[in-house]
């Protein structure tokens, strides 16, 4: 089986859809995943390519989304009609299994740009994290899919030096830790990454929109591009390979 991971939308789902179908013609994946920032909107999810994507789509919130719209939407099943359409939204702490590979879920991540929305929106709360944990340890996955990474583990995310004043003002002030400069990310995520007994093989995010590889213990941490950079790039998992970091490849397309 060939998954395509593909980063940060943004709003951009023509550009989306048009790697999604060169990833199916090109490259035979039959299921994609989306890292968050796919811009859960009502504008957006009126997108007639949204009704007809080739494969099933698994995706998870990040801290761009309509919130108060997807929380509305949950809550009246939409979410159900969308799968029908190959579109699953995974909400945070749930599970899938892919070809025999235990894949978790967990989005949300703070932003720089705008204070935090707290309940039911983009920050990751102390509910979501005590849910995941409790999924994660009765469900170990090998995989886990998140929008932002782990703080302060050794991931090794470097902060962007524009996003100095916007991280102060609307992070560190509102009470929040991004976590060391050369090392940022969520702080409950680190809290997800030391709770679990067994660590997964595999993690992968956004947020960040550069590619970035970095083994810590034995889990490598792979950050995906934004599909708005220059170069398009999706990351190629071949499910039937033996070693799972071994079978990735980042694909310009």
């Amino acid at each position: 089986m060939q998954i395509g991971i593909f980063g940060d939308v943004h709003c951009n789902h023509k550009i989306f859809y048009e790697m999604l179908m060169c990833a199916v013609e090109n490259h035979n994946i039959t299921a994609a995943i989306q890292v968050g920032d796919f811009s859960f909107t009502k504008e957006v999810l009126k997108h007639p390519e949204l009704y007809k994507l080739p494969v099933p789509l698994y995706v998870i919130d990040g801290n761009h989304e309509d919130f108060k719209f997807l929380k509305k939407s949950l809550s009246k099943g939409e979410h159900e009609k969308w799968a029908s359409h190959h579109l699953n939204y995974q909400q945070r702490g749930s599970t899938v299994v892919l070809d025999g590979i235990r894949v978790g879920f967990i989005g949300g991540a703070m932003n720089v740009h705008r204070p935090q929305r707290m309940i039911a929106g983009n920050i990751i709360s102390d509910d979501d994290l005590r849910r995941t944990l409790k999924e994660f340890s009765a469900n170990p996955p090998d995989i886990i899919i998140s929008h932002s990474c782990p703080t302060g583990i050794g991931v090794g995310m470097l902060g962007n030096p524009a996003h100095k004043m916007g991280i102060y003002y609307n992070i560190i002030m509102a009470g929040y830790d991004p976590g060391p400069f050369d090392d940022c990310g969520e702080t409950q995520l680190a809290g997800l990454w030391k709770g679990m007994a067994k660590k997964p093989r595999l993690w992968i995010f956004g947020h960040f929109h550069r590619f970035h590889r970095q083994r810590v213990g034995d889990t490598e941490f792979i950050g995906m591009p934004s599909i708005e950079n220059t170069v398009r790039q999706v990351l190629l998992w071949d499910t039937n390979a033996t070693d799972i970091s071994e079978s990735l490849i980042i694909q310009s397309l």
